[in-house]
């Protein structure tokens, strides 16, 4: 988890990756992704069920909002138990 945390802050701090036209380029190395399976979801959905507690501090990095909930819905699929929703103090009722 701390080389991930460090490698994320390598990029935003711009020590990696390199600009090509108006676009940032950056290697991921291949310990840090999901290869393994034509469908990377689907595997990420196996390792969640099988290992769970394991994976409780780990991060999932993808590249827009639109793929962040897209694994949400997904993992949520996943995990069939009553749902629970808690509110903030701040939220009106």
């Amino acid at each position: 988890m701390k080389r991930l945390v460090n490698w994320i802050l390598d990029v935003g701090n711009g020590n990696i990756g390199s600009v090509v036209g108006d676009e940032l380029e950056i290697e991921i190395s291949d310990d840090l992704l999901i290869t393994t399976t034509n469908d990377p979801l689907s595997h990420f959905g196996t390792l969640c069920r099988s290992k769970f507690v394991a994976k409780h501090s780990r991060a999932i990095l993808v590249p827009t909002l639109e793929r962040v909930e897209k694994v949400n819905d997904f993992v949520l699929t996943i995990f069939s138990e009553k749902k629970n929703e808690y509110l903030s103090s701040d939220t009106t009722c």
